[in-house]
C-alpha cells in the first residue's frame, strides 16, 4: 500500500512527532510510506527516520499569517489554503495514495484532506491526539458574536471529521467524547521498550518531560515541588521541554527561590537515558490525549505519580501497583504522594518493577498489528 502521512512539521522533539516517525519506521518494511509536511522549512527531522520513507515538504507556512492584522490575516489564510490544496493535489498525483493519515491538530484542513482522498480514491484516517474540547473554538471566546462564529466553525470541523473513513483515538474514555461525531477505533500509542534498564536506587531525581504549555500543568508542578522541597531539599526536579510558558515558569521558580531545586532543560535525543537516572516520574497535566512520557518512563522501570486528568494516565497507570493517581489539579495530593514514594524506597522499587512488566502491552509489535488490521479493514483486504 501507498500510505501518506500529512503533518505540519517534524521539527520538534515532542511526543506526536516521535510517535509518527516510529509508526512510519515500522510500516515502511512492508509498505511505501510518504510523509508530507508543510511547515518543515530547513529544520532537520527531529528523530531518526528510515531512509525508505519519502519526505516531501510543500512549503506553505500557515504560521506566517500572524504577522498581519486580523483582516489581512484572514485573507492570507484563504490564499494559503488554496495554495496548499493545489500543492497537495500535485504531490498526491505522483503518489496515487491508498491511505491518507492526518491528525486532529490539523482540523481546519481536514476538508482539503478529504477532497484529496476522494480525488484519488484513497481512504482518509484521522488520529485524535488531543481531547475534543481542544479543537473547539467555542471554548476560547466569550463575545456573543464571536461565539456564533465559533459555533459555525466547530460545526464545520465536526462535519469534516465525520466524513473520514476511520477516526482513531488513544483511549476508551476519549473515544466516548468523539462518538457523536464519528464512532472511533481505539489504538493507543506504542512505547519503545529498552532491552535493559538500570534502576538507580540512590537517585534523588524526579523527572517529567513535555511541552512547556498550559496543558502540561508545570505551573501546578512548581507549586507542588515547593511543598516537596521544604521536606526533602536534597531531591531535585528536572523538567525537559520547550514552549511558550518557559519565561512564566522560570519566574515562578525564582519567586519560590527554587533555582537550585528545579531545572528546566531543552529536549534531548535520548530521554530514556534520563529516565533511567531518575527515581520517580511525575505528570502534572491538566489533560492528555495519552501520556506517552508516562509510559516511556514506566518502560524504564520508573513509577509515576500523576493527576487523574482526562484521559490518558488512568488508562496507563494501575493504581498503587505501578504508580499513583491523584485528583486532577490537586497540588497538595500530588505533593503528598511524591513524598510517600520518596519516603518508601521499597515501595518505589516494587512499583517500578511492576511498571516495566505492565507496560509491555504497548509494545510496537502489539500496537502496530492494530493499525495494520485497520488499514486492511477499510480497504476490504
Amino acid at each position: 500500500m501507498n500510505i501518506v502521512y500529512i503533518y505540519k512539521s517534524l521539527a520538534q522533539k515532542a511526543g506526536t512527532e516521535r510517535i509518527l516517525i516510529d509508526k512510519m519506521n515500522y510500516l515502511c518494511k512492508d509498505h511505501q510510506i510518504y510523509i508530507i509536511t508543510y511547515e518543515q522549512g530547513e529544520h532537520p527531522i527531529s528523530f531518526p527516520m528510515n531512509g525508505r520513507i519519502t519526505h516531501i515538504d510543500v512549503n506553505v507556512r500557515f504560521f506566517t499569517r500572524y504577522k498581519y492584522n486580523k483582516l489581512k490575516r484572514f485573507y492570507t489564510y484563504l490564499l494559503m489554503k488554496r495554495t496548499f490544496k493545489k500543492k497537495l493535489f500535485e504531490v498526491c498525483k505522483n503518489i496515487n495514495p491508498d491511505i491518507i493519515i492526518c491528525t486532529t491538530y490539523a482540523a481546519p484542513l481536514i476538508n482539503i484532506f478529504h477532497n484529496v482522498a476522494v480525488r484519488f480514491q484513497a481512504k482518509l484516517v484521522i488520529e485524535a491526539h488531543t481531547i475534543t474540547d481542544e479543537i473547539k473554538k467555542i471554548n476560547d471566546v466569550s463575545n456573543p458574536v464571536l461565539r456564533l462564529y465559533a459555533r459555525i466553525w466547530d460545526r464545520n470541523i465536526q462535519k469534516a471529521i465525520s466524513k473520514c473513513d476511520a477516526l482513531v483515538t488513544l483511549t476508551p474514555n476519549d473515544a466516548q467524547s468523539w462518538e457523536k461525531i464519528k464512532v472511533p477505533y481505539i489504538i493507543p500509542n506504542s512505547v519503545t521498550y529498552p532491552h535493559q534498564t538500570i534502576y538507580h536506587r540512590e537517585s534523588r531525581t524526579v523527572i517529567t518531560a513535555g511541552r512547556l504549555e498550559y496543558q502540561k500543568g508545570y505551573d501546578l508542578l512548581i507549586d507542588t515541588w515547593n511543598i516537596v522541597s521544604q521536606k526533602y531539599p536534597e531531591w531535585k526536579l528536572k523538567i525537559f521541554g520547550n514552549g511558550s510558558m518557559k519565561e512564566i515558569l522560570v519566574k515562578k521558580i525564582n519567586t519560590y527561590q527554587l533555582q537550585n531545586s528545579i531545572s528546566i532543560i531543552s529536549p534531548i535525543d535520548n530521554i530514556y537515558d534520563e529516565y533511567q537516572k531518575s527515581a520517580i516520574y511525575v505528570c502534572s497535566s491538566r489533560f492528555e490525549g495519552f501520556g506517552l512520557s508516562i509510559a516511556e518512563a514506566m518502560a524504564c522501570g520508573i513509577p509515576c505519580v500523576a493527576f487523574d486528568c482526562p484521559y490518558g494516565p488512568r488508562n496507563i497507570i494501575k493504581q498503587n501497583e505501578d504508580g499513583i493517581l491523584v485528583k486532577n489539579m490537586d497540588v497538595i495530593a500530588l505533593a503528598d504522594k511524591l513524598n510517600y514514594l520518596i519516603e518508601h524506597n521499597d515501595v518505589r522499587i516494587k512499583m517500578g518493577q511492576n511498571a516495566r512488566i505492565n507496560i509491555k502491552r504497548y509494545a510496537p509489535e502489539n500496537i502496530m498489528k492494530l493499525w495494520i488490521n485497520l488499514f486492511n479493514k477499510i480497504n476490504n483486504i
